[in-house]
């Protein structure tokens, strides 16, 4: 699985210089590859807050993203896509204690897709959400699932914006 991590890492970085290019063969620029429906992700393994987290992407242009329905979240599980057992996404608790996504002013909907665990959301644990792989005892991988966690830890995390917007900032660069 480390090897699967290390190579897509690799592959990444070798898109970003595609044909002395800021661009890589699918449109995406800075880092950013893209996946299908015309989005580019950015996966960033250094750690951060979710605060910091939500900042970095900014500046890429781009959010956290954000997993609304069950195919980009079922991608997202997958070992070999975000290669760590938690990341950052852009659901968070706002000031006034509801759920909202960091690239829309809008509450989240508590009638659409979800994928929380067992328990969650206990917002005792936290004010962000990580899309978090718990580990048994005998150190196999339980259910991928959303977790409440504290806003101040150190999570990788994920960025991601339409490949138009990519091409657009790639030209400005």
């Amino acid at each position: 699985m480390l090897v699967q991590s290390v190579a897509f890492i690799f592959l990444a970085l070798l898109g970003v210089n595609y044909a002395g290019s800021s661009l890589d063969p699918a449109g995406c620029s800075d880092g950013f590859l893209e996946k299908h429906d015309g989005v580019c992700y950015r996966f960033e393994y250094i750690r951060a807050t979710w605060a910091d987290a939500k900042k970095t992407c900014e500046n890429y242009g781009a959010n956290l993203i954000s997993i609304r329905d069950i195919k980009l979240s079922t991608w997202l599980k997958e070992p070999s896509i975000a290669g760590t057992t938690a990341f950052w996404f852009g659901l968070h608790k706002d000031e006034n204690g509801r759920m909202r996504w960091a690239d829309k002013p809008h509450k989240f909907d508590t009638e659409g897709f979800s994928d929380w665990a067992s328990g969650e959301p206990n917002f005792s644990t936290g004010s962000c959400v990580s899309m978090f792989t718990p580990l048994a005892e005998s150190g196999l991988k339980l259910k991928t699932a959303w977790k409440m966690t504290d806003c101040e830890q150190n999570l990788p995390y994920i960025c991601t914006m339409p490949a138009a917007t990519a091409k657009t900032n790639a030209v400005l660069a």
